[in-house]
């Protein structure tokens, strides 16, 4: 679904300026970074968790996740919104982790 909505911006007949569009490997990308972001957090979380405490942990999670949508809005390039992507998928897994155990 998100490489249709992308793909979409890179059609000559959007309504989006011309330098708003993005190429089929930068759709790529953006895709999968938030992934990435689910890969590290199911790697790093509970670790994390055992060192600084839970509640440290989910404020960081809450920090990430921020951050991540900051730089998404803000970003202008597309290495800023896939690193935004991937803080903002980091905090979904390893929260909902947290909260179960």
């Amino acid at each position: 679904m998100i490489s249709e909505i992308l793909s979409a911006f890179n059609k000559e007949s959007s309504h989006w300026p011309r330098d708003f569009r993005i190429t089929e490997d930068e759709s790529t990308m953006i895709g999968i970074s938030y992934m990435l972001g689910h890969l590290t957090s199911g790697l790093l979380a509970n670790p994390v968790a055992e060192i600084i405490g839970r509640r440290r942990s989910l404020v960081l999670d809450t920090m990430s996740f921020a951050a991540g949508f900051l730089l998404s809005a803000a970003g202008e390039s597309t290495a800023a919104l896939c690193a935004g992507r991937v803080l903002l998928g980091y905090p979904l897994v390893s929260t909902v982790g947290k909260i179960l155990n």
